[in-house]
């Protein structure tokens, strides 16, 4: 090869064409099809003809790489084009290509295995893939070894989950038996923000962003984020005195007072009987202001209620667990509105709860009531009442039909 030519093509007007051939040849590993060099200089276009033996008019100068290499070959000045550049910027360009596309197809090797693995999982699997395609998985992990060390245990974890509803760990705990740290899936942690957001993805929900969608994520598979923020309210509940939740039942009952149970003391300890009246049975409701005036007006002679106060959390539904599994009879209320019937959905698919007061019957729209927004939701257990209240447009909050409510809470004497 010319060392002319080498320093023909190192020379100031010809960087543009140089760093572009480079950049090319660093990417790809060929040199192929055209380059146009834009607003040339009279000196840039001057050297560009005498390298191409091509002249050009306009303020654009393009290069047709295989006409070049072509010309360079026949004048006999180098043997190939890529040599010619890799000479000129001192490096092997090709090398790095090569090396560029055994490390894409190793990083493609790892999530194509990984999803592969899982494709009885689907949504997984899509996940998986899309990890892969956005880059995502190369922003935590410094190389393919690393990233499929990450994706295996991110497998592992998400293989127990989703966790069955009565069966609703704390993230600590489930973290240290998954992978023998309690801080291993913690939001700050690579491994933890990839489970979580297969998490998401099991449950067909977007990637969590704030902490309170971090907390409904976790959830929705049966992690408890926090079981000590995760309440249930209830009122007049009774149950065996052996534990402790039975026991603080129990004293509040007396008083007539409602209070909360936590997540972990349900957990730690949880009543194994409840003593509900024969024939009663144990009523829930979906807003705390029930039970506020249930407290407030019956004191001692009624319920048992339970309040899920929204969306249930998992202490709720730990709760609502213990108590099927007991043998009691549940029934719900909650508002006439389509959030309300998407919880009593939710609820009554998890679990045996009977509607309370909420089927088409009990629908009663008052005139100028708070109109119904949102997509509507048809009841399961009542497809009528959807219709009902599609064709009303009106909402019927819980606090407005509370005097019913009262009236099968209270005990008769």
């Amino acid at each position: 090869m010319s060392d002319s030519l080498v320093d023909t093509l190192r020379q100031p007007r010809l960087s543009r064409l140089l760093d572009r051939l480079a950049q090319r040849l660093r990417s790809h590993g060929v040199l192929q099809n055209s380059i146009t060099l834009r607003d040339v200089t009279p000196t840039e276009r001057s050297a560009l003809e005498a390298l191409t033996a091509q002249p050009s008019r306009g303020r654009h100068f393009t290069v047709d790489v295989a006409e070049l290499e072509s010309f360079l070959l026949s004048s006999g000045r180098c043997l190939s084009l890529a040599e010619l550049v890799e000479a000129a910027v001192g490096e092997s360009l090709r090398d790095i290509a090569r090396r560029k596309q055994c490390d894409s197809a190793a990083w493609n090797d790892v999530i194509d295995g990984a999803a592969r693995s899982v494709k009885d999982r689907q949504k997984l699997s899509e996940w998986l893939q899309q990890k892969g395609q956005s880059g995502h998985l190369k922003k935590l992990a410094t190389d393919p070894e690393a990233a499929a060390r990450l994706v295996s245990d991110v497998l592992r974890v998400t293989a127990e989950l989703p966790k069955p509803i009565g069966d609703a760990v704390p993230l600590s705990v489930f973290a240290a038996d998954t992978c023998g740290d309690a801080h291993a899936l913690d939001s700050g942690t690579s491994l933890g923000r990839l489970v979580i957001g297969a998490a998401a993805a099991l449950a067909g929900d977007e990637p969590p962003r704030s902490a309170g969608e971090r907390r409904r994520v976790w959830e929705s598979v049966g992690i408890v984020p926090d079981e000590m923020s995760a309440t249930v309210l209830v009122w007049n509940l009774r149950a065996d005195d052996a534990s402790l939740v039975g026991q603080t039942l129990n004293r509040h009952a007396d008083a007539g007072e409602p209070l909360r149970l936590t997540f972990a003391q349900l957990r730690r300890h949880p009543a194994r009987e409840f003593r509900v009246p024969a024939g009663r049975s144990v009523f829930v409701c979906e807003n705390p202001a029930v039970v506020a005036a249930a407290a407030a007006e019956l004191k001692t002679a009624g319920g048992p209620l339970i309040c899920v106060d929204g969306q249930p959390n998992l202490a709720v539904l730990r709760l609502l667990t213990l108590l099927a599994d007991n043998g009691q009879q549940l029934v719900y209320h909650g508002d006439f509105d389509w959030g309300g019937l998407r919880i009593a959905n939710f609820l009554m698919r998890q679990l045996p709860i009977e509607p309370w007061r909420y089927r088409a019957d009990d629908y009663v729209p008052s005139p100028g009531g708070r109109k119904l927004k949102g997509s509507p939701v048809a009841a399961d257990w009542d497809t009528e009442l959807g219709h009902r209240m599609q064709a009303a447009g009106t909402a019927v909050d819980e606090e407005s039909v509370i005097a019913g409510l009262l009236a099968d809470l209270r005990w008769l004497t």
